[in-house]
């Protein structure tokens, strides 16, 4: 048995490094991917298969959120591993709500980085013991469960909501899906009805605090 991984970290260091760790200490595991940018991955995703994707939340061109959601849209029995120095309990909650299946911090020693691969490669969920207290893994599984069958934001709506904060008016969100400004509203107000907040100040607010979107 070899388990393929994909990784995706915007640092050549960090690549270099998890690469020769991983291959080092385990011989079961083959890196078959490196990528700096989200776009590589997506690409390598609709051309070849990892079982593994190991990916970083902050890459330069895509939200971590949005790149999960798209490699499940390509494949969705894609697992996925997000690795990352971020121990926000929100985001974690965010990233398993949208289908990721393990949390890595990057502080996390090798034997748990082998060990994460292989009990996501298992079907089993993974969470740092860095951040996995009895209180975030309450709020995580139970997010899980709540959301589960829930209508979460779609890929457009948060590249919506991304835009929304990053200060664009309806009209420039429009020309730049090149959809009508009634469109854009659509999408906001569903986004706020999905989120359950009730003005836009709360809305950027609530994306920044759970780190939906990158600033």
């Amino acid at each position: 048995m070899c388990i393929k991984i994909a990784i995706a970290d915007k640092y050549e260091v960090v690549r270099v490094g998890l690469k020769k760790t991983i291959e080092d200490y385990s011989k079961n595991i083959e890196i078959v991917k490196e990528a700096s940018y989200a776009s590589e991955i997506l690409e390598f995703a609709k051309n070849s298969t990892a079982d593994i994707y190991l990916l970083d939340i902050l890459l330069p061109d895509l939200n971590g959120v949005i790149l999960i959601k798209k490699l499940l849209k390509i494949n969705s029995k894609s697992k996925i591993i997000v690795y990352t120095i971020l121990d926000d309990p929100y985001l974690i909650e965010e990233i398993f709500i949208n289908g990721a299946k393990g949390f890595l911090l990057k502080s996390d020693p090798t034997k748990q980085i082998i060990y994460a691969i292989n009990e996501v490669y298992k079907g089993n969920y993974y969470i740092s013991p860095g951040i996995s207290g009895p209180i975030i893994e309450k709020l995580i599984f139970n997010g899980i469960k709540k959301h589960k069958h829930s209508f979460k934001l779609t890929l457009r709506e948060i590249e919506v909501l991304q835009l929304i904060c990053d200060g664009l008016s309806d009209k420039e969100i429009a020309a730049y899906f090149k959809i009508s400004v009634n469109t854009v509203h659509v999408h906001k107000n569903h986004i706020m009805k999905k989120l359950n907040v009730h003005n836009v100040a709360r809305l950027v607010r609530y994306a920044i605090k759970t780190k939906l979107i990158i600033l």
